[in-house]
């Protein structure tokens, strides 16, 4: 696909793997007026047992990179790097940095017993204490060291059940929270296993978005560059990690190809 030059406002979209293409499929849904650059790190999948300063690295090699195409906002389609190092990536970059918090404030006004379900430096994280504290004290929180990369790895193959050896919350919870985007793609497995309400928060993340850039029906001025997806939908890059694999889950999984 040959760049071209765009009118509409260009969001870019970034995440350690493919999880993130969850968070742009919710934007380009409920935004196609907007541009999108989907960075992503596949080659240093997973994040989440990383420590804070590697995280920090690993972004900002990428995202310093994107920011070629003249970005209106950045979504942060991770968990675990808006825990771990969201204010430094406000510092570093002169436009909106969206961060991706587990949904808990959705499920704390749901009610009820709660199951988050986190990565090992998400659940370790000031910022995600924080957010526990003050809005769910009471719900129970799961760390995953290794379900992101396992579904990084098997996402053509993911079985019609749960892992066991990778996913364990004791008794019946009545809502679970995905605390990582990479989970998201196991949501109907999780409906199965626990027959409960699954909170992820990607439509609320793709609302702060439109309200940060106050989205109209009028395109902007300012001009992004990306590649042609279709003529009547966003138009779509892929930038850093595996290009090829990210363009295809997308387009398998989100655009029924």
């Amino acid at each position: 696909m040959e760049k071209s030059q765009s009118q509409k406002k260009c969001v870019i979209v970034f995440d350690s793997g493919i999880g993130g293409l969850n968070i742009l499929n919710a934007c380009a849904a409920k935004y196609p007026q907007l541009d999108y650059v989907y960075a992503a790190d596949n080659f240093n999948v997973p994040y989440g047992n990383k420590s804070a300063e590697e995280v920090f690295g690993l972004s900002t090699g990428v995202l310093d990179g994107a920011m070629r195409f003249m970005p209106s906002a950045i979504v942060v389609a991770c968990n675990t790097v808006t825990a771990e190092c969201i204010d430094r990536l406000r510092e570093r970059y002169a436009v909106p940095v969206i961060g991706m918090q587990p949904a808990v404030k959705e499920a704390a006004a749901y009610g009820g017993d709660c199951a988050v379900l986190v990565t090992r430096a998400t659940a370790e994280s000031a910022n995600f204490n924080k957010l526990i504290e003050h809005n769910f004290s009471e719900a129970r929180v799961y760390p995953c060291s290794h379900l992101a990369d396992y579904i990084e790895k098997n996402i053509s193959s993911l079985p019609e059940n749960l892992p066991e050896s990778l996913v364990k919350i004791e008794g019946k919870p009545e809502s679970i929270v995905l605390g990582c985007t990479h989970y998201m793609y196991l949501s109907a497995q999780f409906r199965r296993a626990y027959g409960c309400r699954i909170f992820d928060g990607s439509e609320g993340t793709a609302r702060r978005l439109g309200k940060i850039l106050g989205i109209s029906d009028h395109l902007n001025e300012k001009s992004g560059i990306c590649d042609h997806f279709s003529e009547k939908n966003s138009q779509i890059v892929y930038y850093g990690g595996d290009i090829n694999k990210n363009r295809r889950i997308y387009e398998q999984i989100f655009k029924n190809l």
